[in-house]
Protein backbone atom coordinates (compact mmCIF):
# COMPACT_ATOMS: atom_id res chain seq x y z
CA UNK A 1 0.00 0.00 0.00
CA UNK A 2 1.28 3.23 -0.63
CA UNK A 3 1.75 6.23 1.63
CA UNK A 4 1.04 9.88 0.90
CA UNK A 5 -0.99 11.18 -1.57
CA UNK A 6 -1.55 9.52 -4.87
CA UNK A 7 -1.25 13.05 -6.71
CA UNK A 8 2.46 13.74 -5.50
CA UNK A 9 3.58 10.42 -5.96
CA UNK A 10 2.92 10.97 -9.85
CA UNK A 11 5.29 14.35 -9.20
CA UNK A 12 7.59 12.76 -7.48
CA UNK A 13 7.80 10.25 -10.81
CA UNK A 14 8.31 13.31 -12.81
CA UNK A 15 11.31 15.13 -11.17
CA UNK A 16 12.55 11.29 -10.88
CA UNK A 17 11.86 9.82 -13.69
CA UNK A 18 14.71 10.05 -15.72
CA UNK A 19 17.86 8.91 -13.78
CA UNK A 20 19.07 9.44 -9.83
CA UNK A 21 18.55 13.21 -9.04
CA UNK A 22 21.61 15.36 -7.55
CA UNK A 23 20.27 17.44 -4.59
CA UNK A 24 22.81 19.77 -4.53
CA UNK A 25 23.48 22.17 -1.04
CA UNK A 26 24.73 25.55 -3.11
CA UNK A 27 25.93 27.03 -0.15
CA UNK A 28 28.16 29.50 -2.63
CA UNK A 29 28.32 33.39 -2.66
CA UNK A 30 27.19 34.81 -5.81
CA UNK A 31 29.18 37.19 -7.83
CA UNK A 32 28.67 39.08 -10.72
CA UNK A 33 30.33 40.76 -13.43
CA UNK A 34 29.97 44.51 -14.79
CA UNK A 35 27.34 43.24 -16.56
CA UNK A 36 25.31 41.90 -14.17
CA UNK A 37 26.21 38.16 -15.62
CA UNK A 38 26.92 35.26 -12.04
CA UNK A 39 30.59 34.60 -12.60
CA UNK A 40 30.58 32.31 -9.70
CA UNK A 41 31.81 29.11 -11.14
CA UNK A 42 29.51 26.77 -9.71
CA UNK A 43 26.14 27.75 -10.21
CA UNK A 44 27.27 27.62 -13.87
CA UNK A 45 28.72 23.99 -13.23
CA UNK A 46 25.74 22.75 -11.44
CA UNK A 47 23.36 23.99 -14.74
CA UNK A 48 25.75 21.39 -16.73
CA UNK A 49 23.34 18.72 -14.87
CA UNK A 50 20.22 20.51 -15.78
CA UNK A 51 17.06 18.93 -14.55
CA UNK A 52 18.86 16.22 -13.43
CA UNK A 53 19.76 18.61 -10.03
CA UNK A 54 18.01 20.14 -7.45
CA UNK A 55 20.12 23.07 -5.84
CA UNK A 56 19.29 24.78 -2.11
CA UNK A 57 20.21 28.08 -2.48
CA UNK A 58 21.06 29.40 1.07
CA UNK A 59 22.35 33.57 0.00
CA UNK A 60 21.70 34.20 4.02
CA UNK A 61 20.81 31.43 6.60
CA UNK A 62 17.99 31.53 4.43
CA UNK A 63 16.02 33.99 2.19
CA UNK A 64 17.87 37.17 1.21
CA UNK A 65 15.69 40.54 0.59
CA UNK A 66 14.77 42.09 -2.40
CA UNK A 67 16.44 45.14 -0.90
CA UNK A 68 19.69 43.53 0.00
CA UNK A 69 22.36 45.00 -1.74
CA UNK A 70 23.67 41.37 -3.32
CA UNK A 71 20.20 40.52 -3.95
CA UNK A 72 21.16 41.29 -7.87
CA UNK A 73 23.92 38.73 -7.87
CA UNK A 74 21.90 36.17 -6.52
CA UNK A 75 19.28 36.48 -8.88
CA UNK A 76 21.64 36.38 -11.67
CA UNK A 77 23.45 33.10 -10.57
CA UNK A 78 19.63 31.55 -9.76
CA UNK A 79 18.80 31.93 -13.07
CA UNK A 80 22.62 31.04 -14.25
CA UNK A 81 21.31 27.37 -12.98
CA UNK A 82 18.89 26.66 -16.28
CA UNK A 83 17.28 23.79 -16.04
CA UNK A 84 18.46 23.04 -12.55
CA UNK A 85 15.76 23.47 -10.18
CA UNK A 86 16.45 25.98 -7.03
CA UNK A 87 14.81 25.35 -3.39
CA UNK A 88 15.25 28.00 -1.10
CA UNK A 89 16.84 26.72 2.49
CA UNK A 90 14.73 27.32 5.68
CA UNK A 91 16.03 26.56 8.77
CA UNK A 92 13.64 25.05 11.55
CA UNK A 93 15.63 24.39 14.77
CA UNK A 94 17.67 27.04 17.35
CA UNK A 95 20.78 25.24 16.91
CA UNK A 96 24.56 25.78 18.19
CA UNK A 97 27.56 24.54 16.80
CA UNK A 98 29.98 22.30 19.48
CA UNK A 99 32.46 22.28 16.66
CA UNK A 100 33.47 22.68 13.24
CA UNK A 101 31.18 21.66 11.00
CA UNK A 102 28.34 19.73 14.23
CA UNK A 103 25.55 21.54 15.39
CA UNK A 104 23.44 20.25 18.41
CA UNK A 105 20.09 21.42 18.22
CA UNK A 106 18.45 23.21 21.07
CA UNK A 107 15.20 24.06 20.44
CA UNK A 108 11.74 24.24 18.06
CA UNK A 109 12.68 28.36 15.78
CA UNK A 110 9.31 30.21 16.24
CA UNK A 111 6.67 28.64 13.25
CA UNK A 112 5.73 32.04 12.74
CA UNK A 113 9.78 32.87 11.87
CA UNK A 114 9.44 29.77 9.74
CA UNK A 115 6.48 31.23 7.70
CA UNK A 116 7.76 34.47 7.85
CA UNK A 117 11.01 32.79 5.93
CA UNK A 118 8.70 30.59 3.69
CA UNK A 119 6.76 33.76 2.25
CA UNK A 120 10.14 35.62 1.56
CA UNK A 121 10.97 32.62 -0.35
CA UNK A 122 7.75 32.56 -1.94
CA UNK A 123 7.38 36.22 -3.13
CA UNK A 124 11.04 36.33 -4.22
CA UNK A 125 9.93 33.94 -7.82
CA UNK A 126 13.23 32.46 -7.52
CA UNK A 127 12.50 29.05 -6.08
CA UNK A 128 10.18 26.17 -6.94
CA UNK A 129 10.36 24.67 -3.81
CA UNK A 130 11.79 24.62 -0.07
CA UNK A 131 14.47 23.22 1.96
CA UNK A 132 13.48 22.73 5.39
CA UNK A 133 16.24 22.24 7.15
CA UNK A 134 17.45 20.70 11.27
CA UNK A 135 13.99 19.02 10.84
CA UNK A 136 13.71 16.45 13.96
CA UNK A 137 15.09 12.53 13.70
CA UNK A 138 13.45 10.07 15.48
CA UNK A 139 15.50 11.04 19.22
CA UNK A 140 15.37 14.40 18.80
CA UNK A 141 12.98 14.37 22.14
CA UNK A 142 15.55 12.55 24.26
CA UNK A 143 18.87 14.59 22.87
CA UNK A 144 20.84 15.65 26.14
CA UNK A 145 21.15 19.31 23.90
CA UNK A 146 17.21 19.84 23.98
CA UNK A 147 16.26 22.86 26.11
CA UNK A 148 12.97 21.45 27.04
CA UNK A 149 13.57 18.37 29.15
CA UNK A 150 9.38 18.42 28.95
CA UNK A 151 9.36 17.96 25.20
CA UNK A 152 7.88 14.97 23.70
CA UNK A 153 8.69 12.91 20.44
CA UNK A 154 4.54 13.49 20.04
CA UNK A 155 5.86 17.25 20.38
CA UNK A 156 8.40 17.29 17.84
CA UNK A 157 6.00 15.54 15.23
CA UNK A 158 2.99 17.74 15.92
CA UNK A 159 5.39 21.14 15.16
CA UNK A 160 6.52 19.42 11.92
CA UNK A 161 3.09 18.68 10.80
CA UNK A 162 2.40 22.70 11.11
CA UNK A 163 5.57 23.10 9.05
CA UNK A 164 5.05 20.69 6.34
CA UNK A 165 1.39 21.95 5.96
CA UNK A 166 2.92 25.59 6.28
CA UNK A 167 5.45 25.07 3.43
CA UNK A 168 2.85 23.10 1.32
CA UNK A 169 0.09 25.87 1.05
CA UNK A 170 3.03 27.83 -0.24
CA UNK A 171 4.94 25.31 -2.70
CA UNK A 172 4.60 21.87 -4.96
CA UNK A 173 7.85 20.82 -3.81
CA UNK A 174 9.39 19.82 -0.57
CA UNK A 175 12.34 19.11 0.53
CA UNK A 176 12.49 17.81 4.69
CA UNK A 177 16.07 17.40 5.82
CA UNK A 178 16.38 15.63 9.46
CA UNK A 179 19.36 14.09 8.19
CA UNK A 180 18.76 10.62 9.84
CA UNK A 181 15.87 7.92 10.09
CA UNK A 182 12.79 9.87 11.55
CA UNK A 183 9.03 9.40 12.48
CA UNK A 184 7.19 7.14 9.81
CA UNK A 185 4.69 10.11 10.40
CA UNK A 186 5.93 12.38 8.71
CA UNK A 187 4.93 10.32 5.27
CA UNK A 188 1.39 9.65 6.46
CA UNK A 189 -0.80 12.81 5.10
CA UNK A 190 -1.05 15.15 2.02
CA UNK A 191 1.45 17.40 3.73
CA UNK A 192 3.58 15.33 3.66
CA UNK A 193 7.54 16.66 2.04
CA UNK A 194 8.42 15.26 -1.47
CA UNK A 195 11.75 14.63 -0.36
CA UNK A 196 13.05 13.46 2.90
CA UNK A 197 16.86 13.71 3.70
CA UNK A 198 17.26 10.15 4.86
CA UNK A 199 20.88 10.52 5.34
CA UNK A 200 23.45 13.29 6.00
CA UNK A 201 26.59 11.81 7.16
CA UNK A 202 30.19 11.62 6.44
CA UNK A 203 31.15 8.98 3.60
CA UNK A 204 32.67 6.42 5.90
CA UNK A 205 29.25 5.99 8.12
CA UNK A 206 27.21 5.16 5.06
CA UNK A 207 30.12 2.88 3.40
CA UNK A 208 32.78 2.01 5.81
CA UNK A 209 34.26 -0.38 3.55
CA UNK A 210 35.94 2.54 2.00
CA UNK A 211 38.30 3.15 4.51
CA UNK A 212 38.78 -1.09 5.70
CA UNK A 213 35.76 -0.92 8.03
CA UNK A 214 32.36 -2.72 8.18
CA UNK A 215 28.73 -1.26 9.32
CA UNK A 216 29.14 -3.75 12.51
CA UNK A 217 32.17 -1.64 13.62
CA UNK A 218 30.35 1.23 14.20
CA UNK A 219 27.70 -0.44 16.12
CA UNK A 220 26.71 0.09 19.97
CA UNK A 221 26.20 -3.38 20.13
CA UNK A 222 26.72 -6.19 17.29
CA UNK A 223 23.78 -8.11 18.98
CA UNK A 224 21.66 -8.24 16.24
CA UNK A 225 24.07 -7.81 12.96
CA UNK A 226 24.30 -5.65 11.02
CA UNK A 227 22.16 -3.65 8.19
CA UNK A 228 23.90 -3.55 4.37
CA UNK A 229 26.00 -0.50 3.67
CA UNK A 230 24.05 2.75 2.88
CA UNK A 231 21.54 4.53 4.92
CA UNK A 232 20.82 2.27 7.65
CA UNK A 233 24.36 1.09 8.00
CA UNK A 234 24.97 2.96 11.25
CA UNK A 235 21.86 1.54 12.90
CA UNK A 236 21.50 -1.75 15.05
CA UNK A 237 18.72 -4.13 13.53
CA UNK A 238 15.17 -4.26 15.44
CA UNK A 239 17.24 -2.22 18.58
CA UNK A 240 17.64 1.33 17.51
CA UNK A 241 13.71 1.32 15.81
CA UNK A 242 14.68 2.02 12.56
CA UNK A 243 13.65 -1.13 11.04
CA UNK A 244 9.68 -0.07 9.91
CA UNK A 245 10.95 2.94 8.44
CA UNK A 246 13.83 0.81 6.37
CA UNK A 247 11.27 -1.55 5.40
CA UNK A 248 8.99 1.60 3.54
CA UNK A 249 12.15 2.60 1.81
CA UNK A 250 13.27 -0.78 0.82
CA UNK A 251 9.98 -1.33 -0.68
CA UNK A 252 9.54 2.36 -2.12
CA UNK A 253 5.64 1.95 -0.50
CA UNK A 254 5.73 6.14 0.05
CA UNK A 255 5.18 8.70 -2.07
CA UNK A 256 7.87 10.67 -0.65
CA UNK A 257 11.72 9.98 -1.83
CA UNK A 258 14.44 9.36 0.02
CA UNK A 259 17.41 11.32 -0.33
CA UNK A 260 21.60 11.43 1.10
CA UNK A 261 24.11 14.20 1.53
CA UNK A 262 27.43 12.72 2.21
CA UNK A 263 30.70 14.46 2.65
CA UNK A 264 34.44 13.53 3.61
CA UNK A 265 34.40 11.01 0.39
CA UNK A 266 37.93 9.72 -0.98
CA UNK A 267 38.30 11.81 -4.44
CA UNK A 268 38.71 8.80 -6.17
CA UNK A 269 35.34 7.40 -5.41
CA UNK A 270 33.41 5.61 -8.05
CA UNK A 271 30.10 7.81 -8.45
CA UNK A 272 28.83 5.59 -10.48
CA UNK A 273 28.71 2.95 -8.14
CA UNK A 274 27.70 5.25 -5.67
CA UNK A 275 24.99 6.20 -7.31
CA UNK A 276 23.87 2.88 -8.16
CA UNK A 277 24.09 1.46 -4.49
CA UNK A 278 22.18 4.38 -3.76
CA UNK A 279 19.80 3.78 -5.83
CA UNK A 280 19.37 0.13 -4.75
CA UNK A 281 19.16 0.96 -1.44
CA UNK A 282 15.79 3.12 -2.04
CA UNK A 283 17.58 6.56 -2.25
CA UNK A 284 16.63 8.49 -5.14
CA UNK A 285 17.84 12.14 -4.71
CA UNK A 286 21.74 12.00 -3.69
CA UNK A 287 24.61 14.32 -3.40
CA UNK A 288 28.35 13.52 -2.59
CA UNK A 289 31.71 15.27 -2.01
CA UNK A 290 35.21 15.32 -1.22
CA UNK A 291 34.84 18.04 1.19
CA UNK A 292 35.62 17.89 4.77
CA UNK A 293 32.87 18.03 7.66
CA UNK A 294 33.51 21.29 8.21
CA UNK A 295 33.03 23.25 5.13
CA UNK A 296 31.22 20.47 2.83
CA UNK A 297 28.57 22.57 1.19
CA UNK A 298 30.81 25.30 0.19
CA UNK A 299 31.82 24.02 -3.37
CA UNK A 300 31.73 21.25 -5.85
CA UNK A 301 33.21 18.33 -5.63
CA UNK A 302 36.52 17.55 -7.70
CA UNK A 303 34.53 14.68 -9.26
CA UNK A 304 31.45 16.53 -10.21
CA UNK A 305 31.60 15.80 -13.96
CA UNK A 306 31.77 12.06 -13.38
CA UNK A 307 28.71 12.66 -10.21
CA UNK A 308 26.33 14.26 -13.44
CA UNK A 309 27.39 11.38 -15.75
CA UNK A 310 26.43 8.69 -13.07
CA UNK A 311 22.91 10.53 -11.94
CA UNK A 312 21.62 11.57 -15.82
CA UNK A 313 22.99 7.81 -16.85
CA UNK A 314 25.51 9.94 -18.90
CA UNK A 315 23.35 7.97 -22.16
CA UNK A 316 22.33 9.79 -25.10
CA UNK A 317 19.83 6.82 -26.91
CA UNK A 318 18.50 7.86 -29.83
CA UNK A 319 14.38 8.57 -29.36
CA UNK A 320 14.03 6.42 -32.24
CA UNK A 321 14.62 3.58 -29.24
CA UNK A 322 12.05 4.95 -26.78
CA UNK A 323 8.38 4.08 -27.10
CA UNK A 324 5.42 5.30 -25.51
CA UNK A 325 3.60 3.34 -22.49
CA UNK A 326 -0.15 4.20 -21.21
CA UNK A 327 -1.05 1.16 -19.31
CA UNK A 328 0.53 2.10 -15.65
CA UNK A 329 -1.35 3.30 -12.69
CA UNK A 330 -3.78 6.26 -13.33
CA UNK A 331 -3.16 5.68 -16.92
CA UNK A 332 0.30 7.56 -16.75
CA UNK A 333 1.92 7.61 -19.82
CA UNK A 334 5.39 7.49 -20.13
CA UNK A 335 8.59 7.51 -22.56
CA UNK A 336 10.27 4.16 -21.71
CA UNK A 337 12.77 1.96 -23.98
CA UNK A 338 11.21 -0.67 -26.39
CA UNK A 339 10.38 -3.59 -24.31
CA UNK A 340 10.47 -2.20 -21.41
CA UNK A 341 7.24 -2.74 -18.99
CA UNK A 342 5.53 -0.72 -16.41
CA UNK A 343 7.18 -2.46 -13.35
CA UNK A 344 10.08 -1.20 -15.10
CA UNK A 345 9.31 2.52 -15.54
CA UNK A 346 10.32 4.49 -12.16
CA UNK A 347 13.85 1.90 -12.79
CA UNK A 348 16.91 4.24 -13.68
CA UNK A 349 18.33 5.08 -16.29
CA UNK A 350 14.67 3.47 -18.47
CA UNK A 351 12.85 5.94 -18.69
CA UNK A 352 12.38 9.20 -20.01
CA UNK A 353 9.62 12.13 -19.07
Amino acid sequence: MLMGSPFRLLAALAWTCDASTLLVPAYWWAATDSSGACTTADFHALAAAGDAAVAVVNPNNGPIDSSDANFAAFAACVAALGDARAVGYVYTKIAEETSPGVWEQRAFRDAGDVEADLDAWAASGLVEGVFLDEVSNSWAASSSGWADDATTAADHEAYYAEIFAAARSRFSFVVANPGSPYPLSYLDDDDAPDVVVLSEAAYAKWAPSAAGGTCADQLWTDAQGSFDEGPFCAYVPNWDGVDGLKDVVDARSSSTAQAALLYGADPALDAAAFVAAAYDAGVDYVYVTDRPVATPWDELPTFWDALVAAATGGDDEDEDDYVASATCENDETWTTPKGVGCGELTSKKKCKK
